[in-house]
């Protein structure tokens, strides 16, 4: 189980544009480009930080090395009464509110000085003939974020995609005990990563590391997919950290842990699952899943997709040889 659906804290929380399912809902058969997923790197940054953003592009043919991506910061701030995690107004190419940062699969940007004040914690600045604004509420992590919009080209025009980047925003609420006691605890999130799959309890080999491994044609496959463990809060692990949240309802300092997501994807077979994972109060670090695959002979593009309720994103690439 994965606590809240996970998606509720996920930085990369992805929306898709009109007729498009959001990326939670999709299917796990790659058939066409598409954007899988978005790491951040830090994973968690304050204003005024570089950082460098990464896409998973595939289709059908692997993972795509250069594709035309299309990057934005979006300064929309969503209307209370929409729904979502993202002002859907983001999904365009040209407006006011949109600071260009590049094109292709990965791009470095700077996070704005008046990102927290815009979609964080600190009162907004007030503008000519509107309402005042106000702060953004954290999510259930306690997280803030900085919407990013994604476009990539196609035959029949852009597939836009929403992210969201956590920033670093601190808390508010909190007395001077307690802000010195989070700063002294609270760990900025880091991106999890795929440690190893299992196909039938034999390592897969990842893309790229040698010849892929064989499968049976139309055979049963007993997946097992394992991140690292993690249990010293004071250490970068690249699984489900233990952090500390601010909570506002107690206006106390809570000790939490990460859920983490396992999103998976083929370019042929089918899965049980499109989606597992790890509740925040499970501590094994793994998770199960069967794929069927093609009955058709070929190379077979596999994907891992980690997420953490942070907002942390990581992943693997895979090949088998159905024969």
């Amino acid at each position: 189980m994965v606590r809240r659906a996970c998606a509720a804290a996920c930085a990369i929380a992805i929306v898709a544009v009109a007729c498009k399912p959001t990326l939670d809902d999709t299917q796990s058969i790659v058939a066409s480009a598409r954007v899988l997923a978005v790491r951040a790197d830090p994973a968690e940054a304050p204003p005024k930080s570089q950082v460098t953003y990464t896409a998973l592009i595939v289709d059908a043919s692997g993972t795509l090395r250069d594709a035309p991506l299309d990057w934005a910061y979006c300064n929309q701030r969503k209307p209370l009464a929409e729904l979502g995690p993202v002002s859907p107004l983001c999904m365009t190419r040209d407006a006011d509110f949109l600071a260009e940062l590049g094109v292709g699969t990965q791009v470095t940007a700077t996070i704005a000085d008046t990102a927290c004040r815009e979609f964080g914690p600190d009162v907004p600045e007030a503008k000519m003939g509107e309402p005042a604004g106000r702060p953004v509420d954290p999510d259930l992590t306690g997280g803030y974020y900085q919407p990013l919009r994604l476009a990539l080209p196609g035959s029949t025009g852009d597939a836009f995609t929403l992210e969201r980047a956590r920033l670093a925003c601190g808390i508010v609420g909190a007395t001077s005990e307690q802000l010195v006691d989070f700063r002294k605890r609270y760990r900025p999130n880091t991106n999890p990563a795929v440690d190893a799959l299992t196909a039938n309890g034999a390592r897969v080999v990842a893309e790229g590391s040698g010849a892929p491994s064989v499968v049976v044609a139309g055979a049963r496959i007993a997946f097992h997919a394992t991140w690292a463990e993690c249990t010293d809060p004071a250490k970068d692990c690249g699984g489900a950290e233990p952090y500390v949240v601010f909570d506002l309802a107690s206006r106390s300092i809570v000790d939490s842990r990460e859920a983490i997501r396992v999103s998976w994807f083929a370019t042929g077979g089918s899965f049980d699952h499109d989606r597992t994972g790890r509740d925040a109060a499970e501590t094994d670090s793994f998770s199960d899943n069967a794929w069927i695959a093609p009955s058709q002979p070929g190379i077979v593009h596999l994907w891992i997709v980690l997420r953490d309720e942070r907002g942390g994103a990581g992943w693997q690439s895979f090949a088998v040889d159905v024969r």
